[in-house]
């Protein structure tokens, strides 16, 4: 077949092609035998590939040889003229620049008035930190909860024998000036060279508080200066190993990151877990509430229960949706498994155990009736106690103070922001908080304290740095902590007794002829009203003295206080039956401090006490107290219209304390003397008044004026206690 219009060339291209390909690969094969191969550059001498290892050899063992030479040739370095360079600069400029160019930090000015800054010379100044300011002290009792002996068994020989465990205790309180500090190791003290910043910058911080304490003596003197004991199970910042010996400046930086990472435990240690009473606070939140629960009135007693109620209310809807660790799934394998009957056709080999197909439905069946257990419980106490507030709110509609539908929404706004100035470091830090707790103190007594702190030492280590010629001590670099000066020492704090004594009345013995003797009641004797502590508060009894008599008589107990035995009661449902949660163990609100106006009190005897209030508290107005009021758990719901909260069988391991506690004191009434005492303003007329003359414990007789005897600032707290622990109690003094 004939191709038309298809050339030759085209027709035979693929075989020109490969006719060029074969003449180029000839060529390449040929150039590797009619020249030299490839050739490698070593040292500006070209080698084929074979030979280069030689040549590096060579290279090698020159080097060497230069390395070993120990009189090598050295180039030659000119020397420049700095100073003939500075006057040609100076020359060609005219005068002295004003500033000189510096790449980093401020430009200084040349010329004119120089500020010299921090002295540069002289000695290295000591690590000095401000002795701390404010230093406050505040006593407390509460009854700690009964569990913490669980994890802190060494706890136990500072408790009583037996629960509930009530215990006194103080807490110290002071304020670091961090910026002083800070400007002092920047500026140094105007005689000695500062510390440098970068040894600073390493880390600063408070790795323990420390403090001193001395007891009042009866004659008002101080005794010897002791130092306050270590709470047991506090936290430890050094571990056995390292408080064994002297860390070296690398361990001690680690022990300064762990103390600024847990700055609230070195520096603010929290308190003991309290089952009831009031909560903990630090003194000078303390002082306030103090103040607010002196002179708090009925009015205030009712707002401050049902807040707390409502709270309470809301603790146990957030526990409804929460599962406790004690009601997670479990898994009874008791009787997971049967043997099997061997070996049929139920499968498994002669007498291998067989799973049991009804164990899973089983434990499944008992976690559902558990948990079903659980939230009856607290929706049978979110019962009794939305029945509370009711009860609550009627007595204040009562009294001329109804409760508006904004209020009964409301709920105590106690979880505030907590203070700012508690995150911060030590440093440039006005108010650096610090605190220590006492528990080592003994009812009534009366302790003084003070404080102060350790820190690192920045110079520490730094021996090889130091100059001996310029007269620093290098004692300094071997110290490893260094200690502020010791704060003033705090005003009296006063331990709350355990038991107290108020006299309400009295009168001296009448004569023959006088009205009372001839009814029969012409006797000196006084009446009183004793307050002893039980279960985080005062519980009052009253009694009847003539001279001759011992104060011996019963204080009633609230219905509800119970007695656990921690290993057959779980904490959940302690907590539950002495009504607060864990979170109320631990919480540290900001507080509202007290009003400026004090609310209305009435005094024991006042027959204003079983009236309506004065009509002047009847209307809230802008200088009413607060509706809100400290928390305080422990304290005692009302009982008069409520639908109890504890069944009649209590769990096993739970006894109810007794209904009342005798409270024997040694003192003995002497006698009862009625004196003249002028009024003041009222010309030549005076007024008698009661004095009762008792023998206290040791044989010091002291004299007690009856009238002023309940207005002391000791009776305000003491009652106030009471009245917390016991809110829907009756005021009337009753004698048992």
């Amino acid at each position: 077949m004939r191709l038309k219009g298809i050339s030759v060339f085209e027709q035979h291209i693929e075989k020109i092609v490969l006719a060029v390909m074969v003449v180029v690969l000839l060529g390449v094969v040929s150039m590797q035998f009619l020249y030299q191969p490839n050739m490698i550059d070593v040292g500006g001498r070209k080698v084929p590939p074979q030979a280069v290892f030689g040549e590096l050899r060579k290279e090698v063992d020159r080097l060497r040889a230069e390395v070993n030479n120990g009189d090598p040739a050295l180039p030659q370095v000119a020397t420049p003229d700095l100073r003939a360079q500075y006057q040609r600069a100076i020359s060609q400029r005219g005068g002295v620049p004003e500033e000189l160019d510096i790449a980093f930090g401020p430009v200084p000015r040349v010329g004119g008035a120089i500020d010299l800054g921090p002295v540069s010379n002289g000695p290295i100044m000591a690590m000095t930190v401000p002795a701390p300011g404010d230093v406050r002290g505040n006593a407390q009792w509460i009854s700690v909860d009964p569990y913490v002996l669980e994890d802190n068994p060494d706890l136990a020989s500072y408790l009583p024998p037996e629960q509930p465990y009530d215990m006194p205790g103080v807490t110290v309180s002071a304020r670091i000036n961090g910026r002083a500090l800070q400007d002092l190791l920047r500026d140094g003290d105007g005689t000695h060279r500062p510390i440098p910043s970068s040894w600073v910058r390493g880390g600063l911080a408070v790795l323990g508080v420390e403090a001193e304490r001395q007891r009042q003596n009866v004659d008002g003197t101080w005794g010897a200066r002791e130092p306050v004991e270590q709470v047991p199970g506090a936290f430890e910042l050094l571990t056995a190993a390292e408080a064994a010996r002297t860390l070296n400046p690398v361990e001690l930086r680690e022990v300064v990151l762990r103390a600024e990472q847990s700055a609230d435990q070195v520096a603010r240690p929290g308190y003991l877990p309290a089952i009831a009473g009031p909560e903990w606070m630090e003194p000078e939140k303390a002082a306030a509430r103090d103040e607010q629960l002196a002179k708090m009135s009925e009015v205030d007693l009712l707002r401050h229960r049902r807040l707390r109620v409502l709270d309470r209310i809301e603790q146990n809807r957030k526990r409804l949706d929460q599962r406790p660790d004690d009601a997670q799934p479990t898994r009874d394998r008791s009787n997971e498994f049967v043997p099997a009957p061997g070996g049929g056709k139920g499968g498994g080999l002669p007498g291998q155990p067989q799973r049991d197909p009804g164990a899973d439905q089983r434990a499944k069946e008992r976690d559902q009736q558990r948990e079903e257990r659980r939230r009856k419980q607290i929706l049978d106490a979110i019962a009794a106690l939305e029945t509370e507030v009711k009860d609550i709110e009627k007595q204040l509609a009562d009294k001329g103070f109804p409760v508006s539908k904004e209020d009964r929404l409301a709920t105590p706004a106690e979880t505030g922001s907590p203070d700012p100035l508690l995150n911060r470091g030590l440093l440039g830090n006005e108010n650096f908080k610090v605190w220590v707790h006492d528990i080592a103190v003994e009812p009534g007594a009366v302790y003084r304290y003070r404080l102060r702190v350790k820190v690192n030492n920045p110079i520490y280590g730094k021996e090889r740095l130091l100059d001996a010629a310029a007269g620093d001590n290098l004692e300094l670099a071997k110290q490893p902590y260094a200690y502020s000066a010791w704060s003033d020492w705090t005003s009296d704090v006063m331990v709350g007794k355990q038991t107290y004594l108020f006299l309400t009345g009295g009168n001296e013995a009448k004569p023959a002829g006088d009205a009372l003797a001839t009814l029969g009641g012409g006797g000196a004797k006084v009446s009183a009203e004793v307050y002893h502590m039980y279960y985080g508060h005062y519980r009052r009894g009253s009694t009847t003295l003539t001279p001759g008599d011992s104060v011996y008589t019963e204080v009633r107990l609230p219905d509800r206080l119970y007695l656990f035995d921690t290993t057959k009661v779980s904490k959940d449902e302690a907590y539950r039956l002495a009504g607060v949660t864990p979170d109320d163990r631990v919480r540290r609100p900001n507080m509202p401090y007290p009003p400026n106006r004090p609310p209305f009190m009435p005094i024991p005897g006042d027959p204003r006490e079983r009236e309506e209030i004065p009509s002047e508290f009847v209307k809230p107005g802008p200088t009413q107290s607060p509706e809100f009021v400290p928390y305080n758990p422990g304290g005692t719901p009302s009982t008069s219209s409520q639908t109890p909260t504890v069944p009649e069988e209590l769990p096993e391991g739970v006894t109810k304390a007794l209904s009342r506690v005798t409270v024997a004191m040694e003192v003995v009434l002497l006698d009862v003397v009625e004196l003249p005492l002028e009024v003041p303003g009222g010309g030549a007329r005076s007024r008698a008044v009661v004095y009762a003359y008792f023998e206290t414990e040791g044989g010091v007789v002291e004299h007690r004026r009856v009238d002023e005897d309940t207005q002391s600032r000791a009776y305000e707290l003491v009652r106030a206690s009471y009245r917390l622990g016991e809110p829907g109690e009756e005021e009337a003094t009753t004698t048992p």
